[in-house]
């Protein structure tokens, strides 16, 4: 059994995280990870003259994938219902 404030830690400093660590609801877990890795790769990845014009398509890509991942979780629900 996994430790419920592990998780929720690890899931609150990496969204995705948790969800992976428990094996439940994994696709949405890995896609809002993705999402997150991206995002941390664009923040800190990049020097601050670079960021702001030719990386903005790393934000974007990892916004689209959170945005997938919230759309699958809620049509995996509907289809349980």
């Amino acid at each position: 059994m996994k430790n419920p404030v592990l998780v929720a830690i690890a899931n609150f400093l990496l969204p995705g995280l948790g969800y992976l660590m428990l094996r439940k609801r994994t696709v949405f877990g890995a896609l809002l990870f993705a999402g997150t890795v991206l995002n941390i790769i664009y923040t800190f990845g990049f020097p601050p003259e670079f960021v702001w014009h030719e990386a903005t398509w790393i934000v974007f890509v990892g916004g689209v994938i959170t945005l997938i991942a919230f759309g699958y979780d809620a049509y995996s629900l509907a289809k349980e219902a």
